[in-house]
This record gives structure tokens, sequence and C-alpha cells, in this order.
């Protein structure tokens, strides 16, 4: 892991919540992916997505997180990604 403190993966400010990606957010990951035009992924491949992506903020200390209305209305998502460069030098998404 780089030389510095993971990200905080829990976030709330007056109106929005930032966290971590659910089992429970396959649809709303499913939608995001889909408005690329590279098809349909399943659910099931979608759920899997999101363990990886739990999986791997747990040993990097970066991630993407789901970003909400505070009454839970789906926004999108931001964070930290590796992208094209290391996890010394990680990009915003």
């Amino acid at each position: 892991m780089a030389g510095y403190s993971p990200m905080r993966m829990s976030i709330t400010t007056s109106r929005l919540a930032l966290r971590p990606w659910t089992p429970a957010d396959a649809a709303d990951y499913q939608a995001l992916v889909t408005e690329r035009g590279n098809g349909v992924p399943a659910l099931d491949e979608i759920r899997s997505t999101i363990a990886r992506q739990r999986a791997g903020a747990e040993e990097n200390g970066i991630a993407l997180l789901v970003v909400t209305r505070l009454d839970e209305d789906f926004i999108g998502y931001c964070g930290l990604v590796v992208g094209r460069t290391t996890l010394d030098e990680p990009e915003i998404a």
C-alpha cells in the first residue's frame, strides 16, 4: 500500500452521503455501466464486480463510492482509482 492513510469510505454532508457499493446497488451500477454502450451486464456479474471492488478497496485503501442524497436518491459515484497511473498517484473518477 502507498505511504498514506486509506481514504474514508463513508462521508456524510448536510445534503449528500458517500458510501461503499453494496450488492443492493447492483441495478444502479448496471444502469451506469449500460450507459457506456457496451451492452447490459447481468446483475450477478455486477454483484461480482462490486465484491471485487470492495476487496480491492480493503487492500489498497482507495475506492469508488456511491453518492446519494440523504433521502437515499441515487446520484452516481465518485472516488479514487488507479486508472492510468499507480496507487501512488490515484486518479479522481
